[in-house]
């Protein structure tokens, strides 16, 4: 089984490699430094676990990008990759995701593969773009979202259980060829051996990734970035006929009105209830 694993060099906080919603420290390049995509540490994880559980799969690993972008390879050789390719091209800017989905494309479709695993998201830019757009080059089915992979009887489709929101789980069964994009899961990727980490430098195939690709038409032009904007708060002025403790109590719950008591419903007896019918049918009359 060949398994295709797209890793990348990120731009994480210093001090913090998942946060990346501090606006103000990301646009401050004295506060960023590179690391390997979270997320495609996962896809490495899951490639690795196939490979454990059913022998014969050989990894490879692709990264697009500067000479930076390599130590994304080291990182997938010392985790258990097996072939490592680096296509030599300027980093690539937001709003080039289809630029580098067709790069992509282009490697993977002319090595030939049954399974290509990527994160879910970049941790920086994190359109989440690039694993499906991939698929629609390569005309294969895409399952986002995946947690576990499996491999159905006889090898010819996918047993994958995806994510959709507040701990539930999907289940679904996908053909090969495919592409999977794997979320972050609260497994940790295992760490990489030292001696393949060093070693893998010899493994590295370097590929022009400028030569016979012509750039897309109307690309997504990024302009500018901006904060959210939060809601403002509705302001609200206690009832005045209410005493100092419950306006007190609207104030620090946000303004949340009192629930109104139900009323009481008084219970009937069974003579009562017989006189009513009795009257009410013209059995008797009213004394």
């Amino acid at each position: 089984m060949r398994v295709v694993v797209l890793v990348k060099m990120t731009k994480v906080i210093r001090g913090n490699p998942y946060r990346t919603d501090n606006l103000e420290a990301l646009l401050n390049e004295k506060n960023l430094a590179l690391a390997v995509n979270s997320y495609d540490l996962a896809a490495l994880e899951e490639a690795q676990q196939l490979k454990e559980l059913y022998g014969d799969v050989h990894i490879t690993a692709v990264t697009a990008g500067p000479e930076s972008a390599v130590k994304a390879l080291r990182v997938a050789r010392g985790m258990g990759a097996d072939e490592l390719i680096w296509l030599d091209r300027p980093a690539f800017a937001g709003g080039q995701e289809m630029e580098l989905a067709r790069l992509l494309a282009q490697e993977v479709s002319g090595r030939g593969f049954d399974l290509v695993l990527c994160g879910l998201k970049s941790d920086d830019v994190g359109t989440g773009m690039v694993g499906v757009a991939l698929a629609g080059l390569l005309g294969v089915p895409a399952v986002t979202r995946s947690v576990n992979i499996g491999l159905q009887v006889g090898r010819g489709s996918l047993r994958v259980e995806r994510h959709v929101g507040k701990g539930n789980r999907e289940v679904v069964q996908c053909p090969l060829p495919a592409v999977v994009t794997v979320e972050r899961s609260r497994q940790a990727p295992r760490y990489p051996g030292v001696a393949r980490y060093l070693t893998a430098g010899k493994k590295i195939v370097r590929k022009d990734g400028t030569a016979g690709l012509q750039p897309v038409t109307a690309p997504v032009i990024p302009l500018e970035t901006k904060k959210a904007q939060p809601r403002p708060k509705k302001i609200f002025i206690p009832d005045e006929n209410l005493s100092g403790a419950d306006r007190m109590k609207m104030i620090m719950s946000g303004g949340m009105a009192r629930k109104k008591k139900k009323k009481a419903q008084t219970q009937v007896s069974g003579s009562e209830q017989l006189y009513n019918f009795l009257l009410k049918h013209g059995f008797i009359e009213r004394l």
